[in-house]
């Protein structure tokens, strides 16, 4: 695997967007093109708050304010900030800080046209290696002087000399499609490339790195915690089995525990058991390290670990109650992080306080499926809007887990409560809930489910996908990997509400958006979200600060009503 974090960037010269304006005033003849390029440059300035006069030092401090703007925030629309973009672009390649884009150069080359054209029926192969292809054109690489190397200087272009949204996203995706089309394509160049990497190499070491003594009582460890034995009555016996999750963060949190103490300066050889890792001198290390990392503020990570190692200590170890002890009160001294929502969580809800948000946000998936109605042809499938709306229209009546979400399948989890015209059942049977305990059943409405019946009929068969199987699936008919989805659906609030809001964090929404009009009801709240615990259910009190103070406001206000009412009675 190529590792690109080691490639060396060419180091832009230093120039601000000042210069820039000064030379293509120099540059330009025609007054009209002069006044937009120079225009388009101040008014990128302004909006991505990149001072005219702040020297650019290589491109990535730039690139990143470049593509910050968000067009809502500044009420503008796409098409206004596409075109002040393509502007700015152009006034940085008239004055040599930018390398033009080489756009259409593959197709009427002699030997890249030819190739082009194969996959121009495929948009993911055709988008996704256009850059490459033209900029291999471009410089004078014929397909078959493709080579690793190519893509390492392509991704170095890509990165100093280009504004390009996501340079090694681009650059990760052509090994994959390029090998993909030698399989698929006759005349494809049979080269091989191999996939691209920008991964520093990790400190931590896997399990097996370790001696094999040390990995059996890991495997020994776990198997205890996974089957515990109902009949073992002593004290150490743990009570109850461990879920699956919980298994593969506890055999983390030892791997991780375990490299920690390498890095510290602990030979590998001589970790040969847990014992080894959970002793004062060995735990003292390991909390001191994440403890440091989080520069002192609470850290859920680093008390989530001690709780492990406590576990093992507990569980797997013959300790004295005098050395578990200690351990205890060495764990204890971790800063606790606060049982409350995180402040990014927060910002977001504070974003939907007023009515004009809430109703933007629960009347898009209605807008979007609407556009992809009157997009639908039968060589377009805009099926990537149409899966966000339903995946919007799911989480606000339904707000799953996003791997709950992704793997919905209409056989298996959906059904009508009342015919084909009315509302449906969505179940999730307890083996796939995060807890295990219990099915999660939720009412899918009538409007809802029209607009998802619709959907099954409408754009699934067109992507080769049973309209009774997976809900989301690619453009082959598989199903859409979590990350993929949750992508798309952060990009999509993000363009049009001009707010980051991820999956998740739709739980967080309809919480808060359900105790604003119940505000003591926390119960619903913790059986709509599937909460094991009341106390998960609780993080949501910090919110009550705001209700309470607009429920007061609210009395303040028909109390001054009330009494000037009385007022104007007693003068008459």
């Amino acid at each position: 695997m190529q590792n690109a974090s080691q490639a060396t960037f060419k180091p832009v010269d230093v120039v601000t967007l000042a210069n820039a304006v000064e030379r293509v005033k120099e540059m330009l003849t025609n007054d009209m093109l002069k006044r937009d390029r120079i225009s388009a440059v101040n008014r990128i300035s302004d909006l991505a708050g990149f001072p005219l006069h702040k020297p650019i030092v290589g491109l990535e401090e730039l690139r990143t304010a470049f593509w910050s703007i968000r067009p809502l925030a500044h009420g503008m629309t796409a098409k206004t900030l596409s075109n002040l973009r393509s502007l700015f672009r152009a006034s940085l390649e008239d004055v040599g800080l930018l390398d033009q884009e080489h756009r259409g150069a593959a197709l009427s080359h002699p030997e890249w046209g030819p190739l082009v054209r194969h996959v121009q029926m495929d948009k993911r192969l055709t988008d996704g290696m256009a850059s490459f292809a033209n900029w291999c054109a471009a410089t004078g690489r014929a397909p078959a002087d493709v080579s690793d190397e190519a893509v390492q200087l392509f991704h170095t272009w890509l990165t100093t000399r280009t504004l390009k949204h996501k340079p090694k996203d681009i650059a990760r995706r052509v090994p994959r499609l390029w090998n993909e089309a030698c399989e698929r394509i006759e005349e494809w160049p049979s080269i091989g490339l191999s996939p691209i990497s920008f991964k520093a190499p990790s400190l931590h070491l896997p399990i097996k790195a370790f001696p094999l003594a040390f990995q059996r009582q890991v495997e020994a460890y776990l198997e205890g915690r996974r089957a515990p034995d109902p009949f073992d009555l002593s004290d150490k016996a743990p009570k109850k089995a461990l879920k699956a999750s919980t298994l593969r963060q506890q055999r983390e949190h030892i791997r991780l525990a375990a490299s920690v103490l390498v890095q510290t300066g602990t030979p590998v050889a001589t970790i040969l058991s847990l014992a080894d890792l959970v002793n004062q001198d060995a735990m003292k290390k390991v909390l001191r390290h994440y403890h440091d990392k989080a520069e002192g503020r609470p850290n859920a990570f680093a008390v989530s670990l001690s709780k492990t190692l406590l576990q093992i200590a507990r569980y797997h170890l013959d300790l004295a109650p005098e050395e578990l002890a200690v351990l205890r009160k060495m764990a204890s001294r971790l800063p606790a992080p606060a049982h409350d929502l995180t402040d990014k969580n927060k910002a977001m809800l504070r974003a939907f306080d007023g009515e004009a948000m809430r109703a933007r946000l629960l009347h898009l998936p209605e807008q979007l499926l609407g556009e992809v109605k009157r997009a639908l042809s039968d060589d377009r499938v805009p099926f990537v809007k149409a899966q966000v709306a339903i995946a919007l229209d799911i989480l606000l009546v339904a707000p799953l887990r996003p791997q709950n979400l992704i793997a919905m399948d209409s056989r298996a989890h959906l059904s009508d409560l009342s015919g084909p015209r009315g509302p449906m059942r969505l179940r999730i049977p307890a083996e796939e809930t995060k807890t295990g305990q219990r099915d999660l059943i939720h009412e899918i409405p009538t409007d809802v489910a029209m607009r998802l019946r619709w959907y099954r009929q409408m754009i699934l068969p067109r992507l080769g996908a049973d309209p009774m199987g997976p809900l989301f699936v690619n453009r082959s008919g598989g199903r859409k990997t979590q990350p993929t989805l949750s992508v798309q659906i952060t990009d999509v609030l993000s363009e049009r509400l001009d707010i980051h809001m991820t999956p998740h964090q739709f739980r967080h929404f309809s919480a808060a958006l359900y105790l604003d009009a119940r505000p003591e009801d926390f119960e619903t709240v913790r059986q709509l979200l599937a909460h094991s615990w009341s106390k998960t259910t609780q993080i949501y009190a910090g919110l009550s600060t705001r209700r309470a103070s607009k429920a007061f406001s609210s009395l303040v206000v028909s109390k001054r009503d009330a009494l000037k009412t009385r007022q104007q009675r007693g003068k008459r």
